[in-house]
């Protein structure tokens, strides 16, 4: 645990918390403006219809940390909320898209290309294909099963995906470390968090993020049964299911946001002292008489 970024100099700290600022602001701007007036960054090529309005959700996902993204997640829903309550939990698939790219991140594929690739081709097919097919299920969207469809929705994200995945590549592994420091996730692949071991996670911190799907999960589980129970006893029409799918996502929208940000809270006012304390006992240990005067 190096505790980024303060081990940086006062001038590259304040230049990572202005790019900060600057990636969060534009991620909340674009993103309500993209649901005012839906589907700003899209280009239609014939058949083809290539999206990009996943950008911002990659972009914090990857250069930025769990607080983050659940931060923008959040303001982005209320401003949702405001504008149509109705349509608000299309902001779940902001955190899904971002929850997808921090994961890559985390997961170190940013080292190979053919790994880089296949992760691309992972979102593709969970914030296009599924997204997109739950989207029919609700009613939202108009799409049939066939081959040349499904092909068709793959690669209306896919390039997106692969384009920023492969920047995060070459930032990764070729950039110098000057410019990885800047972002929180990046700085992981600074030689001087390699050697340190790179991004790991703490025992604590394992069960914690343990714990925080389980919950995620019954609250998931727990919803889809009350509906299927309601639908059970005629108490809900086959014609609002939609409605109650868009429920279950909305609750996600503030579930997993707010658990995330309870665990970072925990993290940081418990964990992080303790291992702060934890080296610099250790530090103590392998000095001498001579030299902890020092």
């Amino acid at each position: 645990m190096d505790f980024y970024p303060k081990y940086l100099s006062k001038e590259k700290r304040l230049l990572h918390y202005i790019l900060t600022l600057i990636i969060v602001l534009g991620a909340i701007f674009y993103n309500v403006l993209d649901y005012r007036f839906g589907a700003i960054l899209t280009i239609d090529i014939g058949i083809f219809k290539f999206d990009f309005s996943y950008i911002f959700g990659i972009i914090i996902g990857g250069l930025l940390g769990d607080f983050w993204i659940m931060l923008v997640t959040v303001v982005v829903f209320i401003c949702n909320c405001f504008y149509n309550l109705d349509s608000s939990y299309y902001t779940f698939i902001i955190l899904l898209t971002a929850m997808i790219t921090n994961k890559f991140m985390k997961s170190k594929a940013t080292i190979k290309i053919s790994s880089t690739i296949i992760y691309s081709m992972i979102a593709s097919l969970i914030c296009g294909n599924l997204w997109v097919g739950l989207l029919t299920i609700m009613g939202e969207m108009q799409t049939d099963s066939s081959l040349l469809s499904q092909i068709i929705v793959f690669l209306a994200t896919f390039p997106e995906f692969l384009i920023l995945y492969m920047g995060y590549y070459a930032l990764c592994n070729y950039a110098p470390d000057k410019y990885k420091e800047l972002f929180y996730m990046t700085h992981y692949y600074t030689e001087k968090s390699k050697a340190n071991g790179g991004y790991v996670q703490t025992r604590l911190s394992k069960k914690v993020t343990t714990s925080l799907s389980i919950l995620i999960s019954i609250i998931l589980i727990s919803s889809l049964i009350m509906i299927n129970r309601l639908f059970d006893n005629n108490i809900l029409e086959a014609d609002v299911y939609p409605i109650y799918i868009k429920l279950v996502l909305m609750i996600m929208c503030i579930a997993i946001p707010f658990i995330s940000l309870y665990s970072f809270m925990m993290r940081m006012s418990t964990l992080y002292p303790i291992v702060r304390m934890s080296k610099y006992m250790q530090q103590f240990s392998n000095t001498t008489d001579e030299t902890r005067g020092d």
